[in-house]
């Protein structure tokens, strides 16, 4: 009697020919369980709901008796299953969450029992979409043509690289350029060598900063033509210049003396390198009325340090942290006459040592975003390359956008 009430009570259709067997698996698939626990003993909360449900949907779908679905569902009594079938129809009137998945369950079993070709066009209609996929956003186009403190290009293995560029290349004007180029270049690294051992023996009486600064010189300064980045080490020479030019009055004589003629090489190099110039000039020219992005540059630097090696080669991620490093001190107070020695005149047209180095930093990043982008058209995998491309252009936005303000405002 209770049997027959509680299946008119959930019944409100007409029987379909629904097996219980499918209802288990539907059921255990749709809750993440086997159709094994199921039937089991387990009475964990996953379980105990998915087996309450198939035998509510059992006692709904199919003509079979309690007792004759308590034995299907692991020998259990007709008691076990009018249990479950009240508590199921109790839960649906409240939640409205649970009657939706019993109806789609339902709805889905009815499908089901009607053959494949009914079940596959219900499921086309009435399963949820894939959303459409979203278009990636547009990555920003680097400003060509740009002289930047370093160059790169793609490796055969795909990963990007410095090059030789025109930061290391010398220009020869005259056919004795060459060698008056040779000897130029050797009495700045000689002088430089020298003068750094002197300090580091002891010699002189100087801040260990000259030391640093020479030691980065040297480093940076063109060992031959396509090594060496005769930018970076103008920079050093520039933050040696405004040391010196600070401590003037008090450094020894012997010292300031072969340091002015240090920097003073290093001015008479740069003739060979029509890239100075031309960096010099773009500073110069350029409008200097947008604040330069700073933090999104040491961003866009970290970025590409994340992606070492896996896009790009380890001395990428090293030339930006040499051009990040000469960033230089702030410029010191005009001093008073003294009869101390004093640095060199800077070179006519030489333009403020913070604009150039901000110059460097974001020409810099613009050159590894115009090398990097080239990807999109290359055999890599594209997925794993839009994701670095993604996490780039979110930093080198403000930078282009800096540098196109320099170039629209150039007089």
């Amino acid at each position: 009697m209770a049997e027959t009430a509680i299946r008119d009570l959930i019944r409100t259709h007409e029987l379909k020919q629904v097996k219980i067997e499918d209802i288990q698996k539907l059921v255990a698939s749709h809750y993440r369980v086997s159709r094994a626990d199921i039937l089991s003993s387990r009475r964990t909360a996953a379980v105990a709901k998915s087996r309450q449900v198939a035998m509510f949907l059992a006692m709904m779908l199919t003509s079979r008796s309690a007792p004759e679905i308590g034995r299907r569902f692991g020998g259990r009594d007709h008691h076990t299953v009018l249990h479950a079938v009240r508590k199921i129809d109790a839960l649906t009137r409240t939640d409205g969450a649970l009657r939706d998945e019993i109806e789609l369950l339902k709805q889905t079993l009815e499908k089901l029992s009607k053959g494949p070709a009914s079940a596959n066009a219900w499921f086309e209609a009435h399963l949820p979409k894939a959303p459409e996929a979203t278009p990636p956003a547009e990555l920003p186009a680097p400003l060509p043509g740009l002289d930047a403190p370093v160059a790169y290009g793609w490796t055969a293995s795909y990963r990007v690289a410095a090059v030789a560029g025109a930061q290391n290349l010398p220009f020869y004007l005259h056919f004795s350029s060459e060698e008056d180029h040779r000897r130029a270049l050797e009495a700045a690294r000689v002088g430089g060598e020298r003068l750094l051992k002197a300090l580091r023996n002891g010699r002189y009486n100087a801040r260990r900063e000259y030391a640093e600064a020479l030691d980065y010189y040297l480093a940076d300064l063109p060992k031959t033509a396509g090594v060496g980045n005769i930018l970076i080490a103008n920079d050093q020479v520039r933050i040696l210049h405004a040391m010196f030019l600070a401590d003037a009055a008090f450094l020894p004589v012997g010292f300031a003396s072969r340091l002015k003629s240090v920097i003073s090489n290093q001015f008479a190099l740069n003739a060979f390198y029509d890239v100075v110039q031309r960096h010099n000039e773009a500073v110069n020219a350029g409008t200097w009325s947008q604040p330069f992005p700073l933090d999104a540059t040491k961003r866009f630097f970290g970025v590409v340090e994340d992606h070492t090696p896996r896009w790009f080669e380890p001395q990428v991620e090293k030339g930006l942290r040499q051009v990040e490093q000469a960033e230089p001190p702030p410029t010191p107070p005009e001093p008073a006459p003294t009869s101390a020695i004093e640095p060199p005149l800077l070179p006519p047209g030489t333009p403020d040592a913070k604009n150039s180095w901000r110059r460097q930093m974001a020409t810099a990043a613009n050159a590894v975003w115009e090398t990097f982008v080239q990807g999109q058209t290359m055999p890599v995998a594209q997925d794993e390359w839009r994701k670095a491309a993604d996490g780039l252009s979110e930093h080198i936005r403000p930078i282009i956008d800096f540098l196109r303000a320099q170039e629209e405002g150039k007089i």
